[in-house]
């Protein structure tokens, strides 16, 4: 939320040592990525729950949960979502190619 205000942001407008500081865009969903009950940022995820949660969480609603790291977490998701887009293109294709051949059938008959 620092970020926000101007006395923050003066130093890396201005000073030499920040030259090549590059500022980004402040985030406009910053509540959506901090813990409603820590106020801290969502770091972990709990699969035991399957939710992202706070450092803070862990030690406390989360104690004892299967937990890992957002990145492991996202990189699971994103090849089990990668095998289900190949499985439907499969499908897809199979379903395809069984209508070609119903059609080709039909036509040769007539």
């Amino acid at each position: 939320m620092a970020s926000f205000f101007q006395t923050h942001l003066q130093p890396h407008c201005e000073g030499a040592a920040w030259k090549d500081y590059q500022l980004t865009d402040p985030d406009r969903n910053i509540k959506e990525k901090l813990c409603a009950q820590h106020q801290k940022s969502l770091e972990i995820y709990c699969r035991t729950d399957d939710m992202c949660i706070s450092a803070k969480c862990v030690a406390t609603e989360h104690n004892g949960h299967k937990i890992v790291e957002l990145e492991t977490e996202r990189e699971e998701k994103q090849k089990q979502l990668g095998t289900i887009v190949s499985d439907i293109y499969k499908r897809l294709e199979k379903s395809l190619l069984k209508m070609k051949y119903r059609k080709m059938r039909r036509t040769s008959l007539a």
